[in-house]
């Protein structure tokens, strides 16, 4: 029984109990009632110590779920710095090669392919054809850079260092 409820139960016996015993003339009959009724509200030791061994058992538990939870946390964070950085460097690797190959290869062949119908030996479909692939080329470049990016403002929030 709760302590709170056996308090009032307790008192409401004693209540009675004295009104009964001033009637009947016996005072020392409500004594001892009362003495008998605080000992048994008296906590033992064993309940305590069982209490306080539970609540540091559960303590621990809490401590071990909370390591395992920073844990996954850790190993989530790492995943995403590892994958934006993959990103980065893949763009990072698609820029050099539209800027040091791409590009230039085009460029050159538009000049060929120009020269060519300014000599008369080909259709304009060749140059407007390499324009076209040029103009490509160069959104994929945009692109690439803004994934480049995206990429270095993620590796930038999950570590505070810029990703160079």
């Amino acid at each position: 029984m709760h302590p709170t409820l056996l308090s009032l139960f307790v008192a409401r016996a004693d209540s009675r109990a004295l009104r009964i015993a001033q009637r009947a003339g016996a005072v020392a009959f409500v004594t001892v009632l009362t003495a008998i009724a605080a000992q048994v509200s008296i906590p033992l030791q064993l309940n305590r110590k069982n209490l306080q061994d539970r609540k540091v058992a559960e303590a621990q538990e809490r401590v071990g779920a909370a390591a395992l939870r920073a844990e996954d946390a850790r190993r989530d964070l790492e995943t995403q710095y590892q994958t934006a950085l993959a990103d980065y460097r893949a763009a990072d690797a698609q820029l050099e090669s539209l800027r040091s190959g791409a590009i230039p290869s085009l460029e050159a062949a538009f000049k060929t392919a120009q020269a060519r119908y300014a000599g008369g030996q080909g259709s304009l479909d060749l140059p407007l054809t390499i324009v076209r692939r040029y103009v490509e080329t160069n959104i994929s470049l945009v692109e690439q850079e803004g994934k480049k990016a995206r990429a270095a403002a993620e590796i930038i929030y999950l570590t505070g260092e810029d990703a160079r």
